[in-house]
């Protein structure tokens, strides 16, 4: 690890540091501030402020852990917050045939891992850059589900025909995929 047994990246196209690797652990982990939920009327005054916000808490803002117990949120705060890695991977095919139609699918997933979701942080963001979701108009967020890794897709679907295509002497198979 080039001398450094903790190397911190970005996994994003912005600056802040989403991933960290460390001797004896996986590589990759989610890395960042864990959410202890959402701000609402009654304790958006008495939950730890954020030392890299630069507006106040309001209700409707996620607040975070205060790991260390100063009473403010800073980057001695973050920590380890998920797993990329799948505790496994799968996948399958499906394959029939009668006459001279087929049906062919695969399928793949994976389970166990968690998932870093960047889309809620652009659409979410109220900086005024680009599209937001409806609901901020409201201001107000209920708690969101993060996701938690499970993936299940198809990943190849084709049905086709087989017409034998004759002339005087030679029959030759022509197939049409739908």
């Amino acid at each position: 690890m080039g001398g450094s047994s903790t190397i911190l990246t970005n996994g994003a196209e912005r600056s802040y540091l989403t991933h960290i690797t460390q001797e004896g652990s996986p590589i990759g982990m989610f890395y960042g501030f864990k959410v202890l939920g959402v701000a609402t009327e009654e304790n958006y005054k008495t939950v730890a402020p954020s030392a890299a916000s630069s507006t106040p808490l309001q209700p409707g803002d996620l607040y975070f852990e205060d790991v260390d117990g100063n009473g403010i949120v800073n980057d001695a705060d973050k920590r380890v917050i998920g797993n990329p890695h799948p505790n496994f991977t799968y996948g399958f095919a499906l394959s029939t045939r009668y006459k001279e139609f087929d049906l062919r699918a695969s399928f793949n997933g994976s389970q166990g891992n968690k998932v870093l979701d960047g889309y809620d942080y652009y659409l979410y963001n109220m900086e005024g850059s680009g599209n937001q979701y409806a609901d901020v108009a409201q201001r107000y967020r209920s708690a969101q589900n993060p996701g938690n890794g499970k993936v299940y897709r198809a990943s190849r679907v084709a049905r086709k025909v087989t017409v034998r295509v004759c002339q005087i002497s030679t029959c030759r198979m022509v197939r049409f995929y739908v």
